[in-house]
């Protein structure tokens, strides 16, 4: 997924055609998109809690879920964009799960610390 993501972002004509001249995967911050992704991506995009085969397993993945996101806010709250003032394919990496957060990770994931529509200002913003 994360290579079709690439391709996509780093077009530059009209394969996003709300930003058809947008370059989500700059060459210069691809390395500091490929941190954050991968950065992200295990805490939080690939729904270890959702899908955990045990009660303990739920719970490091929560507990790394919401350890992730509050560290994103905190860069949020810094920054305008995960990687700086440009939005990037990491950007948009995050903002799928956000984007659902409140409703399939708070209510059917039951991970449930905190609700991104109340507790989390900054991260609630890139997910807007």
């Amino acid at each position: 997924m994360r290579a079709i993501a690439t391709s996509c972002g780093s077009q530059s004509d009209t394969a996003i055609a709300a930003y058809p001249k947008a370059d989500f995967y700059p060459a210069s911050l691809q390395a500091p998109v490929e941190a954050t992704q991968d950065a992200i991506y295990q805490p939080i995009n690939n729904g270890r809690a959702g899908f955990a085969a045990s009660q303990s397993a739920y719970d490091a993945a929560v507990t790394e879920l919401f350890a992730a996101l509050d560290r994103w806010e905190h860069i949020l709250a810094k920054q305008t964009y995960l990687c700086g003032e440009q939005i990037t394919l990491a950007d948009w990496c995050l903002f799928t799960t956000l984007f659902r957060f409140d409703l399939a990770y708070y209510g059917l994931f039951k991970c449930n610390l905190k609700r991104l529509t109340d507790d989390w200002l900054e991260t609630q913003l890139l997910a807007a």
